[in-house]
């Protein structure tokens, strides 16, 4: 028996990166872009610190300092060449040309004189990931695979429900993916992506499989999950309805009817995308959460949810924009795993 629909709210902060690709030539006679760059970051080290480290950066659609682009990029990038404070820090400089500008000296307490020129040895301000967290990074029970539990292709039982997760500041920004993931799977439910950015399946799940994915918070489990059972929905300016791009425009616009003129266009296409798995994994029970950062988008996808009488919860993933004392500062298993049990209770 279906009961009340509510909304659940999980809590997540912490900002995250995405990097853009820097060109650099072979060397030859003249001095490579790159090594201006090197040489201009240098002149700068030599400089006082002036603070402009901390000011913030517009880049890829998303607001940071330099010095977290910098710390980020640090503990590893597809996009950028080098892992080396002196590799990086002339290319975020260069990205965040006229926003703002690290030197080596915002980063170290002091530098071996006997260390190669670009390399350092000492410790970032901005702390890495503790030795010990809080929180267990990985679950207590063995990691699961969808294949385990259920079939998103006929050939086994069907899923016992859909959890979507949205990318920018939301499943992006969990040191834990593949354990969240793990919640969802071992209750049966199915896992995907509702995302509002420009994202495609092939810029997020390439088909060469790298050694390391584009995005750094991506990972193997999750791109054969969302190609097993086609998860994948982006309902920004590029569109994709469980990974079909062709008819995905049209079926948005059908799925839009209704739509109440407050309502989020993006949040109410979510709902209805977490709708549409659902009923094409031929879910028995209409079982489904959908994870967000954005309360507009959160708002209008329960109120589609609302509009169709759905047993569908949402859960919000960032502190600093639904509030909430009593929750941690990232997506963790435990609280994905308590949405979903939650999520359970709406449609059993």
């Amino acid at each position: 028996m279906m009961k009340g629909i509510s909304a659940f709210v999980v809590l997540v902060a912490a900002p995250w990166v995405q990097s853009a690709r820097i060109d650099v030539r072979e060397h030859t006679s003249q001095p490579t872009k790159w090594e201006q760059m090197q040489d201009q970051s240098a002149r700068a080290s030599i400089e006082n610190v002036s603070g402009e480290c901390d000011q913030s950066c517009t880049f890829q659609n998303s607001m940071h300092s330099c010095r977290e682009i910098v710390s980020y990029v640090m503990q590893g990038s597809w996009y950028y060449k080098g892992e080396s404070l002196g590799d990086v820090l002339p290319q975020v400089n260069h990205d965040c040309v006229g926003q703002c500008m690290c030197t080596s000296a915002d980063f170290i307490d002091k530098v071996n004189a006997d260390t190669k020129p670009g390399a350092v040895n000492a410790t970032l301000t901005t702390p890495a990931t503790p030795a010990t967290p809080t929180t267990p990074t990985t679950p207590t029970t063995p990691t699961t695979s969808s294949a385990e539990l259920f079939s998103c292709q006929s050939t086994g039982p069907p899923p016992k429900g859909v959890c979507l997760f949205d990318v920018d500041g939301t499943i992006s920004t969990t040191k834990h993916v593949d354990a969240v993931l793990d919640e969802c799977l071992k209750r049966g439910f199915a896992v995907g992506i509702a995302t509002a950015g420009g994202y495609t399946i092939s810029k997020l799940c390439p088909v060469d499989r790298p050694e390391h994915f584009p995005y750094r918070w991506m990972t193997l489990k999750f791109c054969e999950n969302i190609e097993q059972c086609k998860t994948f929905n982006a309902v920004g300016s590029n569109k994709f309805l469980m990974n079909d791009q062709l008819n995905s425009s049209a079926r948005y616009q059908e799925g839009l009817k209704g739509r109440p003129s407050k309502a989020s266009g993006p949040g109410w296409r979510k709902g209805f995308a977490l709708h549409t798995a659902v009923q094409d994994l031929k879910v028995e029970e209409p079982c489904g959460i959908l994870f967000d950062d954005d309360p507009k988008y959160l708002s209008g996808a329960q109120a589609y949810i609302e509009a169709h009488s759905l047993p569908f919860a949402t859960a919000c993933a960032k502190a600093r924009k639904c509030g909430g004392a009593d929750v941690p500062d990232s997506l963790t298993p435990s609280y994905v795993g308590d949405a979903v049990d939650r999520s359970i209770g709406l449609c059993t």
